[in-house]
């Protein structure tokens, strides 16, 4: 029986030359070379041309059963599990129960003419016994070794699957001739021992094999193949790929390189390699089996190389193996060393395009080829994936799982495809990618969600992994933002998901699996326990977002100043909890209750809580029910429990119950306990906010003067520490919650400010060094800022900004090896110096590619830097002139930390306790921008915000604001103070933070003479993003004319079809001062994706904008609404003043809310006129301010027709926005009336340095 048929050619047609034998010998060279479609075409034509009842026809329906094996089960050494997409795109298993019949009775007709014989029976045993099913045998086997079987059990479980292979041995033994025969069927043998881990055995039978291929090179080389590959205990065969199926959110890719119980020894392997090589060098010629058997051996050693980490040899050794396999004709090995070279391009860091290879795998594999196989291909990049991570390869890992879903993209396997993702998303959040990994978990599940729609047969297991994925994904939007509709949104996706699962229930009746059409659809007992687990945990996770979204939306209702509104959804927040299991009853209500701010009531909910369970587990223990977990993890969750506990008491304000939780894991790991946490920074800000609420609780009892402060001090500290080792000494990937990193930062501030207030009386030295090490702290959360805006804007999908993509992924690379340290001295295991080693590397690569950012980019590179040390009070103090005053606020929920500084050093530092600032800075905003009375919420926010500062302020001209939260959107000048509002009386400029001060340059007259403008207006058919086209901006289009025809440099003005996104990006090259009139687009969650809107539906983002490295001294943007966006999470900087900053501007001015085209028009050609004498942006702006405050209606008409008049006829633009104005009706002239409303002038704020 010739198993190494030579080379085959295609089908040659159904022409009376053909012969059913020549077709039989072409099958079988095609099923060794991988192409099982060829084969079973041939197989068929051949089984219609064979006579009835011969041993022929036999022959054809045995290859024909194994070659359907072959395509859908990857013949002959894989594991033989077949994945829900191979079911669904051909039901294979009832086609080989009909192929088993038409065998059976060809068979049976043989032996009634006498034409059964021996050597038929050992083609029939061999192909159905030994290669058919081998691949089942295989994955039983594996399956019960990775299980944990006892021997006992394994050995009793290999003598049931090598029963008849023990028959068939025995019968070939006898007769020399069929050795070759007798050789296969040992080494299946011992194939399966050696998956049972009957090691012994396995390589007794190994050896009887070798023994039996004495006259037989080719058999020979394949045991040394064999010996070889157990050498290198490799769970994935670099040549036979046994691929694990993908059935749960686990993805079993994920399992470790070798099986259990072995190790990898390449030196072994490279003996049995050679020996292998020396065998077919002994050949008699060179022939095509020979080539494949080299190019088999160039893989594996190609695969050794890369065990190796030799890089160079991988991808030579690999590319060798494709081209050899590809002349052999052998397409499975092919591609199998296709993949190889795709991935060790990978680890060598080569330039390898895939698109090409991707698309010819999936012909061939949807055409002659194996699904089986190249599905197989994709897991072996996703398991490859996995490996580099573990190692600390994040690039690698991330490629790898990108490989692995365009290969299944390409094949059709959505499902796979949505696990690829689902990969990539893990990995994302392991190095704190937290904006990424929402996004990855996001398309994955709606892939898995495409996929069901689109194969109904796939709903029951399908949903299983996409409740899992929506699990993440609600996990990732309650630690990364408190988005309630977001949050509604996933909860319904996983109730459509869950309501696919109807076999998973609490009924304790046996579940009906009758109505399945399909057995092998029916779900295995591991499938049934693993939804039955998610559909549990979802059932928890449900009910809690019932509860937290209604009481999500009433906070933003209060903060809205909508009361009432805000009270019925805490009703219903309520009711959701009464509907809630009683086990958590009490945890949910203490939930609503702490968003209501009413501590005492939550903490007393929560006490109850922690009551119910540990009477439930007094319960369990009288009851002598078992405790299934270890004792050593038991101590730790356990601890866990109490850490939770006191967490939640300190968020309740709770503090000594969270003192109690605290000695309590105290007791149990010791004082330093919080060393062992994967996050030490929020286990110390637990230690740290409990020791100072306890001190300020003291201290309010009267027990005297900065008790406890000291300890509180020392445990912020140390957790401002833990973030900066953990984010490295670049410090700019932190693996921290960019919302944990920011909520520590505050706590630490106000814990020094308070510590500081409460020194005062007795040591005041102390409490002014205390006062200006929580500025330093304060100035640090402001560091963080734009990068963190860079952060929403990812999380909504949109793409990095390309100079930013490198330096994101090599940030990465360091925080996985430092993720994977943590978790190792979390679980007490030692430290692994690779890892260091790994860390070390990607630190010295970061370190030149920051270096390059900054030389190419130095704005862009000061808003994204967290290494450097903020500006102190000192430093900062240096910097202002006289007569400056800088006023820096921090805002956190009820508590304010308020800071004044000028020259002479720091004025005034304090605590305040505030509480709903949000809402009246939504007033004040509301009630300018929509022409209302402002009067009353601003003279509340003016108690809060300028008494603390009210000294401070009577002797300083000019005012520095470095604002905080929602203070970004107020407009300080409408305060009022001393009986008229601020900006009447004071210069104002709002700063991002304090460290913005040495990079902002003063406007000064000279230079604008000597400079160039460039002013945009009015573009032509302006579109927003979403695609809805915007209004037409006559009064822009005049004003950018006037403003680049009085600029007293060189002024240049873009209009109409002239003012696209190129022209404008190419123009401002080199523009001191950049003027851009036009609508701009607001996007409140991610305000980088915020765009400035240009001529033919062209839009420039922020994010881009900031890239841009513009360099200009001022750039103005009377658009509407640029200078506000949504706060990001541990965010202080508005979207648009960060991206103008970064892109190298000296000064800006913006506007916080939509205003009147003509009315800004008149505005900003007043400002420019103005800024030529003023002396500084700020002073030019508050001269504007303040003549549009005092003008009548009467001298705003006569300034308007001023402004047309200016426009002149000239110019063909101008004259035709003139005209557009003069179309307009009444109620476009009606601002008029009220031109002197805060509306107009409050609207405009200045981003600049104070005059010198």
């Amino acid at each position: 029986m010739d198993f190494f048929a030579p080379e085959y050619g295609g089908p040659s047609g159904k022409s009376p030359g053909d012969s059913p034998e020549r077709l039989l010998a072409q099958a079988t060279a095609a099923t060794r070379a991988g192409d099982m479609g060829t084969a079973l075409d041939l197989l068929q034509r051949a089984a219609w041309l064979a006579p009835h009842g011969s041993a022929l026809l036999v022959r054809c329906l045995a290859w024909t059963r194994l070659a359907r094996i072959g395509r859908y089960a990857q013949w002959p050494d894989g594991c033989g599990a077949v994945t829900p997409e191979m079911e669904a795109r051909e039901p294979w298993p009832e086609t080989a129960r009909l192929d088993e019949e038409r065998l059976s009775r060809a068979y049976q007709a043989a032996t009634r003419g006498n034409v059964a014989n021996l050597s038929l029976d050992l083609n029939i045993g061999v192909i159905l016994r030994v290669l058919a099913d081998l691949p089942a045998a295989q994955s039983t086997l594996r399956s019960a070794v990775t299980a944990g079987s006892t021997p006992e059990d394994l050995n009793e479980l290999l003598e049931a699957v090598t029963g008849r292979l023990s028959g068939l041995r025995g019968t070939l033994a006898a007769d020399p001739g069929l050795n070759p025969v007798a050789a296969l069927v040992c080494r299946a043998m011992a194939t399966l021992c050696h998956e049972a881990g009957m090691d012994e055995r396995a390589a007794e039978l190994l050896a009887e094999a070798e023994q039996r291929c004495a006259g037989d090179p080719h058999g020979y080389a394949l045991a040394q193949l064999t010996r070889g590959d157990w050498a290198a205990a490799i769970r994935t065969s670099p040549l036979l790929l046994d691929h694990w199926p993908v059935l749960s959110l686990g993805a079993r890719t994920a399992e470790a390189r070798v099986l259990p119980g072995r190790r990898i020894r390449p030196d072994l392997a490279e003996r049995a390699y050679a020996a292998a090589e020396r065998a077919v060098g002994d050949a008699p010629e060179e022939e095509v089996v020979a080539q494949r058997l080299l190019a088999g051996l160039k893989l594996r050693r190609a695969y050794l190389a890369r065990l190796a980490g030799d890089g160079a040899a991988t991808v030579a050794l690999a590319t060798e193996a494709e081209k050899m396999a590809r002349e052999a004709g052998d397409q499975r090995l092919r591609w199998t060393a296709w993949t190889h070279l795709a991935l060790a391009s990978i680890a060598a860091g080569e330039p390898f395009d895939p698109a090409e290879g991707i698309a010819e795998l999936a012909v061939w594999a949807h055409g002659p080829g194996s699904l089986s196989l190249a599905e197989g291909l994709g897991a072996l990049c996703s398991q490859e994936g996995h490996q580099a991570a573990r190692a600390g390869h994040y690039q690698r890992a991330a490629s790898c799982h990108r490989l692995a879903r365009r290969i299944h993209g390409a094949l059709g396997f959505a499902g796979n495809e949505a696990q690829s993702v689902t990969d990539l998303g893990t990995l994302r959040q392991q190095v704190g990618d937290r904006a990424g990994a929402q996004v990855s978990l996001a398309e994955a599940a709606a892939l898995f969600e495409a996929d069901i729609r689109r194969r109904p047969a796939l709903a029951l297991r399908e949903s299983v992994r996409l409740v899992g994925i929506l699990l993440a994904h609600l996990r990732l939007l309650n630690t990364t933002g408190d988005d309630p509709d977001a949050l509604r949104r996933t909860a319904d996706r996983i109730r459509s998901a869950m309501a696919r699962l109807p076999l998973v229930n609490d009924d304790p009746e046996p579940a009906d699996l009758e109505d399945e059409d399909d057995d092998t659809l029916a779900p295995n007992l591991d499938e049934l326990l693993e939804a039955w687990l998610l559909v549990k945990n979802a059932g928890d996770a449900l009910e809690a977002a019932e509860v937290h979204i209604p009481a999500s939306r009433a906070v933003a209702a209060l903060a809205r100043g909508q009361a009432r509104e805000a009270s019925l959804l805490f009703t219903e927040a309520m009711r959701a909890v009464e509907r809630a299991d009683p086990e958590r009853r009490d945890l949910h209500r203490a939930h609503v209750l702490g968003r209501r701010r009413e501590w005492a009531r939550a903490a007393a909910a929560y006490r109850a809580h922690r009551a119910y369970r540990a009477h439930q587990a007094g319960r369990a223990a009288a009851l002598g029910m078992p405790d299934l977990i270890e004792p050593g993890a038991d101590t730790l969750a356990r601890a866990g429990e109490h850490e939770l506990a006191a967490a939640t008491f300190v968020s309740y304000r709770a503090y000594a119950d969270a003192e109690i939780e605290l000695r309590a894991l105290r007791g149990m790991l010791g004082e330093d306990w919080w060393r062992r946490s994967l996050e030490p920074w929020t286990a110390l800000e637990i230690e740290g906010e409990t020791a100072r609420g306890l001190a300020a609780e003291s201290r309010a009892a009267g027990r005297g003067p900065g008790v406890g402060y000291g300890r509180a001090v020392g445990f912020y500290r140390e957790a401002l520490r833990s973030i900066e080792v953990v984010r490295g000494e670049a410090a700019r990937r932190a693996a921290a919650d960019p919302r944990v990193v920011s909520r520590i930062q505050f706590g630490a501030a106000h814990c020094l400010l308070q510590a500081a207030e409460a020194a005062r009386s007795e040591d005041a030295a102390r409490a002014d060094a205390l006062a200006a090490e929580a500025f330093c702290v304060g100035e640090r959360s402001r560091a963080r800022a734009f990068l963190d805006l860079l952060e929403a804007r990812r999380a909504t999908g949109e793409a990095e900004i390309p100079a930013l993509a490198g330096w994101r992924a090599a940030g990465a690379e360091v925080a996985l090896p430092q993720h994977l340290a943590a978790t190792r001295l979390a679980g007490g295991e030692p430290p692994d110096p690779r890892l260091a080693e790994r860390s070390a590397r990607a630190e010295q690569r970061l370190a030149a590619l920051e270096q390059e950012l900054a030389r190419d980019n130095p704005a862009l590179w000061r808003e994204l830097d967290t290494r450097g040390e903020p500006l102190g009070a000192e430093a900062v103090a240096r910097l202002l002139p006289e007569g400056t005053l800088l006023v820096s606020y921090l805002l956190r929920e009820d508590r304010l930390l308020v800071w004044a500084i000028d020259a002479a050093g720091t004025l005034v530092s304090r605590v305040l306790d505030v509480d709903g600032v949000a809402g009246l800075v939504r007033a004040v905003r509301n009630a300018c921008a929509n022409g209302g009375d402002p009067a009353g919420p601003a003279r509340e926010l003016a108690a809060v915000l300028l008494a603390p500062v009210h000294e401070a302020l009577l002797t300083h001209r000019d005012v520095l604001v470095v604002p905080s939260g929602a203070l970004h959107s107020l407009p300080f000048g409408v305060l009022p103070w001393r009986g008229a509002p601020l900006a009447a009386q004071r210069t104002l400029s709002v700063l991002p933070g304090a460290g913005a001060l040495p990079f902002l340059r003063p406007v000064l007259p000279k230079a604008l003479a000597g400079g160039r403008l460039l002013a945009v207006g009015d573009p032509a058919f302006m579109r927003a993003p979403e695609g809805r086209h915007a209004r037409r901006l006559p009064g822009s289009g005049l004003e950018a004319g006037v403003i680049a025809r009085q600029y007293p440099g060189d002024g240049e003005a873009l209009l109409g079809d002239a003012a696209t996104k190129d022209a404008v990006l190419a123009a401002a090259a080199g523009a001191s001062v950049l003027h851009l009139a036009t609508h701009a687009w607001l996007e409140e969650s991610s305000p980088l994706s915020s765009a400035v809107l240009f001529a033919d539906g062209q839009a420039l983002h922020l994010a881009d904008l900031a890239g841009a490295a513009l360099g200009a001294d001022l750039v103005v943007l009377s658009a509407c609404r640029t200078g506000q966006g949504g706060v990001s999470p541990g965010d202080d900087v508005r979207g648009l003043i960060s991206g103008v900053l970064a892109t190298g501007a000296g000064a800006a001015v913006v506007t916080l809310w939509p205003v009147h085209d003509l009315a800004t028009a008149l505005f900003m050609t007043d400002f420019h006129r103005r800024l030529r004498t003023a002396g500084s942006v700020p002073e030019a702006l508050r001269r504007t301010q303040e003549v549009f405050r005092r003008r009548s209606p009467a001298q705003h008409r006569r300034a308007v027709m001023r402004l047309l008049a200016a426009s002149g006829d000239a110019d063909g633009r101008l004259a035709d926005a003139r005209a557009a104005l003069a179309a307009k009706g009444a109620e476009y002239w009606s601002w008029l009336d009220t031109a002197g409303h805060p509306q107009i002038w409050a609207a405009f704020v200045a981003v600049a340095a104070p005059a010198e």
